[in-house]
C-alpha cells in the first residue's frame, strides 16, 4: 500500500470508542494501525480516467478531501486499494484518485478508513505488538500491555523493543527496565468505566500520534503518546526510533505526555526515549524535545511558561503570517534530528482545535492542523502536517 499521512478522530463514523477499561487501547491501535474502519457496504464506483465516483450506501458525513479510503469485494481486483478521496460532494458521493484503466466496475463492494499499513505480529490476552511495515524503517516493535495489572485499567503501558520473538520476549528496550521498570504509560482515561473519551490520531506507515482528552481537570486533560520513525540527522542511523509518553503511574497531570520533555535540555522527567544513541552503541537513552524558541520562558508549544515570557502576536503583523517551527530530538546536548510531520507555533495558542492553515513560510505546499495539548501553564497546541508525506 502506497505510503499516506491520515488523520483519525474518536467523531469519525464507527471509530473505535477509548475508554478507562482493560484492551481499549489496543482495540483502537489495531483499528488504525492494522484494519481499518467504518467497514460500509459501496453502492457504485464509477471510473473516469483516474477520478473514481463512490457512491455510499449509508450516508457519511464525516469523510473528508485528503482521507485514504480501502476498497474490498470489487471487481477488476485493482479497484480493490487504497484511494484519496480529492472531492466530497455530499454525504453519500465522494470522488477518489485511482489508478485509471479498470474499465466497469462490479461486485459486492464495501469500504473503511484506510489503515496506516502496520502489522500485528504477536497478541496475547490484553497486550499486543505493533509493529512497522515500511522496510525503509527500522521496523522496531510497540508492545501494548493493556490489562490494568499496575494499579488501574485507566493506562496502558507502552515500551519499544528492538527485537520480538513473542508478545512477552524481546531484546533492545526502550526505555530499558532499570530506566523505568514498567515502561512508559498512555493515561486513556480518569474513570474505570465506560465514559468515552475524545482522541485524535495522526500517522503514516513508520510513525503516529496519539493525542486522549482522558476527562482528567488537569489544564484541558490532552495526554499525548507517540512511537515510531524520526528523521535523523545522521546518515545511515539505524537506531532512530522515538517512543514517547507519561513516565510516571496513573498521574493526571498532563505535562508528563510525549511533549512533557520540554523545554530544551531537560531530560530528567524521562518522556521521551529512543532505541540507542546516534553512535549506534549502547541502550536505550532518554532524549529532550527542543527548538529555536525554546527557552527557560517561552516553549515550543505556544505557551510562555513563566511571567515575562513572550510569543509573536498572531496573525504576524508584517506578513499576516503563521509561524512554526520543527520539534528536534535532543540527545544529551546535541540534535539527533527532527520529529517528523510535527511543529510548533511561534504564537499564543493561535489557532482553533482541528482549524487548518497552509501557505506557511518554508514549508510549501503543507497543510497544518492545529491539536490541542496540554502543559502545566494550561492549554498549548501542536501543528502537525496532515497531508504529507513527513520526510
Amino acid at each position: 500500500m502506497t505510503n499516506f499521512v491520515q488523520l483519525y478522530k474518536s467523531t469519525d463514523a464507527n471509530a473505535p470508542v477509548l475508554t478507562g477499561e482493560n484492551s481499549k487501547l489496543i482495540d483502537l491501535l489495531d483499528a488504525i494501525l492494522v484494519n481499518g474502519y467504518t467497514t460500509a457496504s459501496v453502492t457504485s464506483i464509477v471510473e473516469s480516467g483516474t477520478n473514481y465516483t463512490v457512491t455510499l450506501a449509508v450516508a457519511n458525513s464525516t469523510l473528508v478531501v485528503g482521507n485514504y479510503l480501502l476498497f474490498a469485494g470489487g471487481s477488476p481486483g485493482g479497484v480493490n486499494i487504497a484511494m484519496m478521496i480529492n472531492a466530497v460532494t455530499d454525504s453519500t458521493h465522494v470522488v477518489c484518485t485511482g489508478p485509471g484503466g479498470l474499465g466497469s466496475i462490479t461486485g459486492t463492494i464495501t469500504y473503511r478508513k484506510a489503515p496506516l499499513a502496520w502489522t500485528k505480529p504477536y497478541t496475547g490476552t490484553n497486550k499486543a505488538v505493533f509493529r512497522s511495515a515500511d522496510t525503509g524503517s527500522n521496523q522496531f516493535y510497540l508492545r501494548v500491555l493493556d490489562d490494568g495489572s499496575v494499579t488501574s485499567a485507566l493506562q496502558a503501558m507502552i515500551r519499544g523493543y528492538e527485537t520480538m520473538s513473542d508478545v512477552d520476549t524481546g531484546t533492545g528496550l526502550f526505555p530499558t527496565v532499570a530506566q523505568l521498570a514498567n515502561g512508559l504509560y498512555c493515561r486513556k482515561s480518569a474513570t474505570a468505566n465506560s465514559t468515552a473519551r475524545a482522541w485524535t490520531l495522526i500517522g503514516d506507515d513508520r510513525t503516529f500520534y496519539l493525542i486522549v482528552n482522558t476527562g482528567d481537570s488537569d489544564a484541558a486533560a490532552w495526554h499525548e503518546i507517540g512511537f515510531g520513525h524520526f528523521i535523523s540527522f545522521k546518515s545511515g542511523d539505524g537506531f532512530n526510533t522515538f517512543i514517547g509518553g507519561n513516565p510516571t503511574t496513573n498521574s493526571s497531570n498532563s505535562p508528563n505526555g510525549l511533549t512533557g520533555s520540554l523545554p530544551l535540555g531537560n531530560i530528567s522527567t524521562a518522556n521521551l526515549y529512543v532505541a540507542r544513541s546516534y553512535s549506534q552503541a549502547g541502550t536505550a537513552l532518554a532524549c529532550a524535545l527542543g527548538g529555536y524558541s525554546n527557552t527557560a520562558s517561552i516553549n515550543l508549544i505556544g505557551i510562555a511558561s513563566v511571567a515575562g515570557g513572550s510569543l509573536l502576536t498572531y496573525p504576524n503583523a508584517s506578513d499576516s503570517g503563521l509561524y512554526v517551527q520543527p520539534f528536534m530530538v535532543n540527545e544529551s546536548g546535541l540534535v539527533r534530528g527532527r520529529m517528523p510531520g510535527m511543529y510548533g507555533p511561534l504564537h499564543q495558542a493561535p489557532l482553533t482545535f482541528y482549524d487548518l492553515s497552509t501557505g506557511i513560510a518554508g514549508l510549501p505546499g503543507a497543510t497544518l492542523i492545529a491539536l490541542s495539548i496540554s502543559y502545566s501553564n494550561g492549554k498549548g497546541q501542536v501543528m502537525m502536517d496532515v497531508f504529507g508525506p513527513w520526510t
